[in-house]
């Protein structure tokens, strides 16, 4: 049995009437609370005017304007705008929503949809959902310092500590933040405008003279803090050798031969140092800004109960000391402490064989030595920074935000809105029940168009332009991007942790750093993805990532077409031109290191460096390819890397075609190469360096007599197109 619809009410308000009306259209109300306190459904037409909040709004209610002069007031910074709570659909329509510590906030299962509304002023963001669901069309979202545009906020983990941080920024420092619940917009990590000169981040064996890098806007970018991979008896947490002079975090000076980033020397076998493997590559964890000179360099707030920060002066708390990574997640407790270059502390050795110093370098990320560990067990680490083998972060399921039975969602669906202004993040998705989707939308200004914490977002049709920051950035949430372009930024898009990201029909132009940065994130699929003119990080950047792409295209780019270092990667069609080098050391159109990758249908023209490059255990297939003007080989091997290749082209490579030293191997069928000035094979034949050679097609053979090179039978095979 149905119930009677009630009838509609319709009441008029005009702020600047004359005198008390009735609510009718020619003698209106002059109070929109009056209006609002009748009952039943309702529609209230508002005249031209300022109509003061907190406006409390619960129910069938429409609220009507005419245009940007119907002004609802949020007063100053810790006013309040429009309140809905509890169930029931309220519209707002053709006005605009101004000032307040938030325009709009949506709890208790409340329901919202603006129309033709705009949102200016707010002193914390313009929407705020806690409970409920948000609509917006043809809305218009601005700002004139960074703020929040929609926030979805759901629960986190209580004591999970979660970092917010772009992928990849140098300066890091500045745009951290540690659980924004409590955190406030400017809080960072690493507090540069609070740490004085004699607050010391790592104690290296009690000398709290050491000083936390106040330059860290500077440092390179993904530059781990502690490089224990070749960190020496005589070396600091930072490689004291590769470090400049302004990216020194542990004072070199006073670091003793049997010194690390915490004196290992007196560290407890049980005790644990900070668990750097597991943590963001680009991610530092020191809060000096609060941090006592000699007690800790993990933020005290972070640690629960049973967690005892690390005593850099000595480790003088011991008590069930618990591993903490620089993302915030708690292991178990009893751990051996992490090997980090010293002695005497009772510490297992390194297993993994340090590679030639010689070896290519590329720009530091972590990567952590072995398989799949144990939870509760510290992981060694080590830097990309020189070449080592392993596999790529692994990361333990369930952190950041909870998931409990019948929490309540926060949703927003978005449709032809604008954000203008420096938004810290235009759009904030926080919570594993948050769902956001975006169509139509355009981000003018914004840090970071759309940043996740958990969550779901799919964002279609839409435009990013902005300056720095990551436009759409994602930590262990599920986000679908389709159709949608980003100019600017530091980074396109940036992705941790994440369960799932499908990327298709994305054009990203002049990154300052990279495209699209992955890391530590499975389920990553890309197709028909365009970055050009890319900056220092590669057009595609893969750290320990499961990562398959169809149609991919770089169209200039610093340093890197495409990095991989660590996961898989099955690619098939990529395009890479124009890959210059700023130190003529980088420039490869394909760097891959630790990884198992595929590669199929590939064409790399005009590279600073080598067109295909493996390194460091990769294991790599390559189909179909046509290299061309290759600024060194075209393809190139090294520090026990396999790269099997068939179906290959090459023109005009600047070195020899082939290259391979320090134990690679690189096996070669039908191949046609023509114009390389060094001639075809390169082979420092040393350790387990070899060549082997398929059917091959050349105007110049040296090399092939090598004591390494050698031929093997094949069975017919198309050759390249």
């Amino acid at each position: 049995m149905t119930r009677p619809e009630v009838p509609r009410a319709e009441v008029w308000v005009d702020a600047a009437a004359a005198r008390e009306g009735v609510g009718t259209r020619e003698s209106p109300l002059r109070s929109l609370d009056e209006a609002l306190a009748r009952p039943g459904p309702l529609t209230v037409y508002l005249a031209a005017g300022e109509y003061r909040g907190p406006i409390e709004v619960s129910g069938d209610i429409r609220l009507e304007g005419q245009g940007d002069a119907t002004v609802l007031d949020g007063g100053g910074q810790d006013g309040e705008g429009v309140r809905v709570a509890g169930e029931g659909g309220v519209v707002l329509r053709n006005l605009s929503v101004r000032g307040g510590a938030w325009g709009v906030e949506v709890s208790g299962g409340g329901r919202v949809r603006v129309e033709r509304v705009g949102f200016v002023g707010q002193h914390q963001g313009a929407v705020r959902v806690t409970s409920g669901r948000f609509e917006a069309t043809q809305a218009h979202f601005e700002t004139s310092g960074e703020t929040v545009g929609v926030l979805l906020e759901g629960a986190v983990e209580v004591g999970a500590v979660r970092t917010r941080q772009m992928a990849l920024d140098a300066g890091g420092a500045r745009q951290t933040t540690v659980d924004a619940t409590r955190a406030e917009p400017h809080q960072t990590v690493v507090d540069e405008a609070r740490a004085g000169p004699q607050q010391s981040a790592v104690d290296a064996g009690g000398a709290r003279q050491t000083t936390v890098d106040a330059d860290a806007a500077r440092a390179e970018p993904l530059q781990t803090v502690v490089d224990a991979a070749r960190a020496g008896p005589q070396q600091t947490a930072v490689d004291a050798a590769r470090a400049k002079p302004h990216q020194t975090v542990v004072d070199a000076a006073r670091a003793g031969p049997q010194q690390t980033a915490v004196d290992a020397a007196r560290a407890e076998p049980h005790q644990t140092v900070v668990d750097a493997a597991r943590a963001e590559p680009h991610q530092t964890v020191v809060d000096a800004a609060r941090a006592e000179p000699h007690r800790t360099v993990v933020d005290a707030a972070r640690a629960g109960p049973q967690q005892t920060a690390v005593d850099a002066g000595g480790a003088r708390e011991r008590t069930q000391q618990v591993a903490v990574n620089e993302g915030g997640v708690r292991t178990g407790a009893q751990q051996p402490a992490v090997y980090a270059g010293g002695a005497g502390a009772g510490t297992r050795p390194p297993a993994v064989a340090l590679w030639p110093r010689n070896a290519r370098l590329l720009p530091p990320t972590n990567a952590v030595v072995g398989g799949s560990v144990p939870r509760g067990v510290a992981l060694r680490t080590v830097s990309t920074r020189g070449p080592t083998e392993g596999v790529a972060p692994r990361q333990d399921a369930g952190m950041g935000a909870a998931k409990p039975s019948g929490s309540p969602r926060q949703e927003a669906w978005l449709s032809g809105a604008t954000f203008t202004g420096p938004f810290r993040r235009a759009v904030r998705v926080r919570g594993a029940e948050a769902r956001a989707t975006l169509e139509d939308v355009r981000f003018l200004g914004a840090v970071t168009a759309v940043g996740m914490d958990g969550g779901h977002a799919e964002i279609r049709h839409a435009v990013a332009e902005g300056s720095r920051g990551a436009a759409f950035s994602v930590v262990e949430g599920v986000l679908v991007l389709e159709d949608v372009r980003a100019r600017g930024h530091e980074v396109s898009v940036s992705a941790m942790r994440v369960s799932r990201l499908e990327v298709r029909g994305f054009l990203s132009v002049g990154a300052t750093r990279a495209g699209l940065s992955v890391g530590a994130s499975t389920g990553v699929l890309l197709e028909d993805v365009v970055v050009r003119d890319s900056g220092s990080h590669g057009a595609f950047h893969f750290t320990g990532s499961e990562v398959r792409a169809r149609r991919l295209r770089v169209d200039g780019a610093a340093e890197y077409g495409v990095v991989a270092v660590g996961g898989s990667l099955a690619l098939r069609g990529i395009t890479v031109a124009r890959v210059r080098s700023n130190d003529g050391i980088t420039g490869e159109g394909l760097h891959l290191r630790q990884v198992r990758a595929e590669v199929e249908g590939a064409v790399v023209r005009e590279t600073s460096g080598a067109c295909v490059f493996a390194a460091q255990n990769a294991r790599v297939v390559l189909r179909d390819a046509e290299l061309d003007r290759c600024g060194q080989s075209a393809l190139s091997v090294e520090t026990r890397a396999s790269l099997d290749a068939t179906g290959v082209e090459s023109r005009a490579a600047q070195e020899s075609v082939l290259a391979a030293m320090e134990g690679g191997e690189l096996r070669v069928d039908a191949l046609i190469a023509r114009g390389a000035r060094r001639g075809l094979v390169s082979a420092e034949c040393t350790e387990d360096t070899r060549v082997k050679l398929g059917r091959v097609r050349t105007d110049d053979d040296r090399g092939v007599d090598a004591p390494c090179v050698e031929r093997f039978a094949t069975e017919a095979v198309p050759g390249p197109r």
